[in-house]
């Protein structure tokens, strides 16, 4: 337990090292994005006719767009070490436990996705607080969606990184896994209209992880009992979790011991 304990705080203190340096690039490229949607939600939106009611709910999937984005860089990152660099087994060589070694990959992908997401959410909440009100907001609850939706997201990109080969990756990975995961939930409409609209779509897209990460954010933030109830998302989160270490250690057993 000890060894393990102290691999991991020293490759945790390795990768926060990493993360100071291209923090300061990674928020300015980030809040560069959050300011154009500002202008956008904020000014052309309701100017175009959209209800204020809508910008929230709209505005929140910004959290997911940001983790896709952060996820995908982990993720190609990992493919390409996989098949070109080889450094992760250097990590194998140190006297750690797998569990403790790909426990600490998730702690670091949490770590860089709430240094950045977080500013820039926050930032653009402040900016918005005209057109989206959280006076009723549930900041614990909030917290704790968020922080199981970056486990989610963690586990997500290392079991795509590990389950598929560099170039079906590459082709494949937006197209036929991550548009349509994304697309496919409630992300772009609140999940009562799209069962208002079709009890089809409705149904399906409770088949969607991200469906229960995007109606938690909204829930908890925006305190409106028209959303999903803050406790379904976050047992539903919870089971993808479990599915993912499952798919997870099995996709790794198999790239790393192919025979």
């Amino acid at each position: 337990m000890s060894n393990n304990f102290g691999v991991f705080a020293a490759l945790m203190r390795r990768d926060l090292k990493i993360i100071r340096k291209s923090i300061g690039k990674d928020i300015i490229d980030g809040g560069i994005l959050c300011l154009l949607q500002v202008l956008i939600f904020g000014k052309l939106l309701p100017i175009m006719g959209m209800p204020i009611a809508s910008i929230g709910p709209l505005y929140l999937v910004n959290i997911c767009q940001i983790l896709f984005l952060l996820g995908f860089n982990l993720a190609f990152n990992l493919v390409f070490d996989l098949k070109f660099d080889r450094f992760i087994q250097y990590h194998f060589t140190l006297p750690i436990n797998k569990k403790w070694l790909f426990g600490q990959y998730v702690c670091s992908f949490m770590v860089k996705c709430i240094t950045i997401s977080l500013p820039l959410v926050s930032m653009g909440l402040l900016l918005l607080k005209d057109v989206i009100s959280l006076s009723r907001a549930n900041w614990l609850a909030f917290a704790a969606i968020y922080a199981t939706s970056m486990v989610f997201f963690a586990l997500l990109f290392l079991t795509l990184s590990f389950r598929y080969e560099f170039k079906w990756f590459l082709d494949n990975i937006w197209p036929r896994r991550l548009s349509p995961l994304f697309l496919l939930s409630a992300s772009f409409f609140p999940w009562y209209k799209v069962v208002a609209f079709s009890k089809f779509f409705g149904y399906l897209f409770l088949l969607n992880p991200i469906t229960y990460i995007t109606e938690g954010f909204r829930r908890t933030l925006l305190a409106d009992s028209q959303y999903l109830p803050f406790w379904l998302c976050i047992s539903i989160i919870g089971i993808a979790i479990i599915g993912l270490i499952f798919i997870l250690s099995r996709a790794m057993n198999k790239r790393l011991n192919p025979v």
